[in-house]
């Protein structure tokens, strides 16, 4: 899923050269776009904020590796 408004990402033109792409599992928890002022280079950043998200841990078990 593309996230972008019609905003131009690309300083040079009006084109949206610059896409945020998410799945569709996270889409439901998509809640605004935009595209920031600031100059950083002749393209301009992008923000995408999203809600209620949780975060899911998954437990790493590892084994002490002996190196002699």
């Amino acid at each position: 899923l593309i996230l972008n408004n019609k905003t131009p990402t690309y300083n040079r033109s009006k084109n949206i050269l610059d896409l945020t792409l998410c799945s569709n599992t996270l889409a439901k928890d998509f809640k605004h776009f935009m595209v920031l002022s600031n100059k950083i280079s002749d393209h301009q950043p992008t923000i995408a904020t999203f809600d209620n998200i949780k975060h899911k841990t998954i437990p790493i078990k590892y084994k002490k590796i002996d190196w002699n």
